[in-house]
């Protein structure tokens, strides 16, 4: 993706790749890894003082938190990520920073900032052509919308990520909007067998990548 080659001319490479490390060790149940690589790849950009390398490694550290749960250590850290980007005008950065801001804005009880914050985190990555991860985006967004009890703006927002995902080969943000689908579809009337459906094709790919916190979910969910 032109987008990620931009990322990897711009940012520190140290950055870089811790913050995209720890995004995978958060997938494969690794949590406090994932705070650590975060945490080192902020420390990295700060002593550098390179714009570009603060807003991934803030957004990323604050993406590992929300992910964890913790939207009260997510939540600043992602400000702070918005906070530069908008001095610094990166656009490109925009979609990165405030769309797992805006999940954790509505995961936290922030429900109408939330989904503002998405809605044009995923616009502009839409105007930008910038695909990658945007299935990720909206799953954020349908499950602010679930949070919201918006179960049939939920659920045609899953539906777009989950086609966003198998489109562009994201095997594991197709994971996570199967799983949102099958919340979603218990919310609706209640079809138990449909739901069924979803956690078990989620949880087939989760297995299938090492994804042990969503398959551990996932295989709660099933009878």
């Amino acid at each position: 993706d032109l987008h990620y080659e931009l990322f990897g001319l711009a940012g520190l490479p140290s950055v870089l790749s811790r913050v995209w490390l720890a995004f995978c060790r958060t997938e494969q149940g690794a949590g406090t890894e994932a705070r650590r690589l975060a945490d080192e790849a902020v420390r990295i950009a700060d002593a550098a003082g390179h714009s570009f390398s603060q807003i991934v490694a803030c957004g990323g550290q604050g993406t590992v938190h929300a992910s964890l749960g913790d939207m009260e250590s997510a939540i600043p850290a992602l400000e702070r990520a918005l906070v530069i980007h908008r001095m610094a005008n990166i656009p490109l950065l925009f979609p990165f920073v405030a769309a797992p801001l805006g999940w954790a804005y509505a995961l936290g009880g922030r429900t109408e900032e939330g989904l503002h914050l998405l809605g044009e985190a995923i616009e502009r990555a839409e105007a930008l052509d910038f695909a990658a991860n945007q299935a990720r985006r909206l799953t954020w967004l349908a499950e602010a919308h679930l949070a919201a009890r918006q179960t049939e703006a939920a659920k045609r927002m899953a539906s777009r990520a989950l086609e966003s995902a198998r489109r562009y080969g994201e095997r594991g943000h197709e994971a996570h909007a199967l799983e949102l689908l099958g919340r979603v579809t218990t919310e609706m009337p209640r079809d138990p067998v449909g739901a069924a459906e979803h956690y078990r094709a989620a949880l087939e790919i989760a297995e299938r990548l090492g994804m042990r916190p969503l398959a551990a979910r996932l295989a709660s969910c099933l009878p």
